[in-house]
């Protein structure tokens, strides 16, 4: 790799985020391009200018970097949601109906990471190894989801990023514990979610015993997942509601009709009865 083009965003260059990079790049001697305008939810029209800047530039190297260096300076806020995000890649992926062993390993070893590091890191982002293992969760849930597939959440969430400028990580985030109630409301994944309550929360599995019922289990998955989001809005001011950031109830309409046809949608009119009933998130 002898002239990369970085990949960011004007919030992580305003927080040194970028430069933690572009800093190694720079004392190494290396040129290098930047692009800095990366948006919550990109266009094509984003992928083509970038494909423009990188031939014209003469960029060579596709090189992903996992480095918990980088996350160390953002805020509480940013890393519950997109701790949150990767969470949710996770759980997706474990009740994806291509879900796989492979998969499923990947993606229990990232809830509980995730599970057990998260409010840490939040707490204090100085925190090497929390981050590491934040870092490590990422990748497990990103080959996750990989070898299966995500669904219902982010079906909606693409939507609300695509229609509403909602970032994804907040948007995963508050969508979460919605979709997962709509879903054991109707029997959809019924035992799945509650085989990860072990990894989410081991000590509510503990006291729940190894004879408890799978619903009963699910439902406990479902109140963790719920106190995680009120812990961090809470603790740090994380939006739990669309009306929050902004979303009007006129908007949902138009969310839901999107979701239907996005390639995460589990089934189309399931989608659109999820979205539709994003009205839980609102106000």
């Amino acid at each position: 790799m002898k002239h990369p083009l970085v990949m960011t965003d004007a919030g992580l260059v305003k927080l040194g985020v970028a430069a933690k990079l572009t800093g190694v790049l720079d004392a190494a001697d290396v040129p290098y391009e930047v692009f800095d305008q990366v948006p919550p939810d990109s266009s094509m029209d984003v992928v083509n200018e970038v494909a423009r800047l990188y031939a014209e530039r003469g960029c060579d190297g596709f090189v992903a970097i996992l480095d918990p260096a980088l996350t160390s300076s953002l805020p509480p806020k940013l890393t519950a949601t997109t701790g949150m995000d990767a969470l949710t890649h996770a759980v997706e992926a474990h009740t994806s109906i291509q879900k796989n062993p492979v998969s499923d390993a990947f993606a229990a070893k990232a809830v509980e990471l995730i599970a057990a590091n998260l409010p840490t890191a939040c707490r204090n982002g100085a925190d090497t190894e929390a981050r590491t293992s934040l870092a490590l969760a990422s990748l497990m849930a990103g080959a996750a989801f990989s070898n299966a597939m995500v669904g219902i959440v982010h079906a909606i969430g693409h939507s609300l990023g695509g229609l509403c400028r909602i970032p994804h990580g907040q948007a995963m985030m508050m969508l979460l514990p919605h979709c997962v109630r709509f879903n054991l409301d109707r029997g959809i994944h019924a035992g799945l979610y509650g085989q990860l309550l072990d990894v989410l929360a081991p000590a509510r599995a503990a006291a729940l015993g190894a004879g408890a019922a799978p619903e009963a289990l699910d439902r406990a998955f479902l109140d963790e997942l719920t106190a995680l989001n009120d812990l961090f809005h809470r603790e740090y001011g994380v939006p739990l509601t669309l009306s929050e950031l902004g979303v009007s109830r006129d908007d949902l309409p138009a969310v839901a009709k999107q979701a239907r046809y996005d390639g995460a949608a589990p089934a189309p009119k399931a989608a659109a009865r999820a979205g539709a009933r994003t009205s839980s998130s609102w106000p």
